[in-house]
């Protein structure tokens, strides 16, 4: 018969346990996750609504500075200001809420769909006027005829 052998092991009361959590990994995973969050909500911002902008010949000029501010007004006359469903009679106070100090570099688009009455936009467009911010339509491209 094989003889066992036993090896005991003391532990000498004077040796610490290592005690110490590394965080390192969690903290890779915490930016990781805020990253794709910051990303995603940028991709997000303005499909909180189906608005189908109309034609027009001023959509190929050149291209807008940066938009701060973005008003669409869609089919069922709903106004959405950077894409957060607001009441007309907000409309200015948010403008003016997210307008820079400078005015000159605050942009506000509108986009309304090309089926919203005219009726429901005018009202937009006198809030829109008591804000002072500067404005621009959104439109598709117009079809170039040949």
């Amino acid at each position: 018969m094989s003889s066992i052998r036993r090896r005991h092991i003391t532990v000498d009361e004077t040796d610490d346990a290592i005690a110490e959590i590394n965080i390192i990994p969690l903290v890779d995973v915490v930016l990781v996750l805020l990253i794709i969050f910051m990303v995603t909500t940028v991709f997000a911002h303005n499909n909180n609504s189906d608005i189908k902008l109309p034609k027009g010949s001023r959509a190929d000029q050149m291209k807008q500075p940066p938009v701060e501010i973005t008003i669409a007004v869609d089919k069922k006359a709903r106004i959405f200001v950077n894409g957060i469903p607001t009441k007309i009679d907000d409309v200015c106070f948010r403008i003016n809420t997210l307008k820079s100090k400078d005015d000159r570099n605050s942009l506000l688009v509108v986009r309304g769909d090309k089926d919203v009455l005219y009726g429901d936009i005018i009202p937009v467009l006198d809030q829109i006027g008591q804000s002072g911010v500067k404005m621009t339509l959104a439109l598709e491209p117009q079809e170039k005829k040949k």
